[in-house]
């Protein structure tokens, strides 16, 4: 899942065409494998930025509001924001999940040695409105306080298409190992 709106006067680009593309990319990659992955729905919302209230935003509620049957079967998501970027390292924050499982998704991170894994500790406050209803997540998130979001300077030239692109295919390891289980 990812938000496509952005802050008032900024283009948006790292935050978040950058997760929206992400997102689109594992459509085309899982579209392109050829093999059926029963259950996975890729996700795009809006109002994101406007109407926080406890670390929650509009869009993430109103689909979690209209879909709760679907969202309490879900077995996690992977939300990219503002990600891509050459001049900030990679992370990812792997929150909520059971310990079998986290060190499962922890197994396949560390496959991609670049990417800064961070465990959510459990005293922190939730991300999303998924994470309220007990969804874990995978949340790729550079560090934004070093990017230009909710700025005019938030424009492509910030984007680095092989940081996307290394993103997507992290993403889809991740989705590919909750999918099948097996860590291939």
């Amino acid at each position: 899942a990812a938000h496509y709106d952005s802050a008032a006067d900024s283009p948006g680009a790292s935050d978040n065409a950058s997760g929206t593309a992400v997102v689109l990319e594992l459509c085309e990659l899982f579209a392109d494998a050829g093999q059926p992955r029963p259950g996975i729905h890729f996700i795009a919302y809006g109002a994101e930025e406007y109407g926080r209230r406890g670390g929650a935003c509009l869009g993430a509620v109103e689909y979690v509001r209209r879909h709760a049957a679907e969202t309490s079967q879900m077995l996690a998501l992977i939300e990219p924001d503002c990600v891509g970027t050459a001049a900030v390292p990679p992370r990812v924050t792997v929150m909520g999940f059971e310990p079998s499982q986290r060190e499962g998704v922890v197994g396949v991170l560390e496959r991609f040695p670049r990417y800064e894994v961070r465990l959510r500790p459990e005293t922190e406050t939730p991300h999303t409105p998924f994470d309220l209803t007990g969804v874990p997540a995978v949340w790729f998130v550079n560090n934004y306080t070093r990017l230009p979001i909710h700025a005019a300077e938030d424009a492509i030239d910030v984007l680095n298409p092989d940081e996307m692109a290394f993103t997507a295919e992290v993403a889809a390891a991740v989705l590919h190992y909750l999918t099948r289980g097996d860590g291939a």
